[in-house]
């Protein structure tokens, strides 16, 4: 995928949750990180209701919580991709 100019997948924030170990064992073997995730929380960080709030608060710092722990592979090797949009740009 990296040669087509692919440098990163983006997941479903719910999916990475629920399948985080296929998840993780695919990134591994592939060497093709998932260097984002969209959506897949509950309730809105924006909604008046308190518990609603919290809940999505909560799904997305355990969200955040999951892409680091795959980040961290990358770093602790020293070899996490440059998957800015200007990478380009940076030479």
């Amino acid at each position: 995928m990296c040669g087509m100019g692919f440098g990163g997948f983006e997941i479903d924030g719910k999916q990475l949750l629920e399948n985080f170990e296929q998840v993780k064992e695919a990134v591994y073997q592939t060497n093709f990180p998932v260097v984002t995730a969209c959506g897949g929380y509950r309730g809105s960080i924006g909604d008046f209701d308190d518990t609603k709030r919290k809940q999505a608060i909560n799904d997305i710092c355990a969200i955040l919580d999951k892409l680091s722990s795959i980040a961290r592979y990358y770093i602790d090797r020293g070899k996490f991709p440059n998957v800015s949009i200007f990478a380009d740009f940076n030479t």
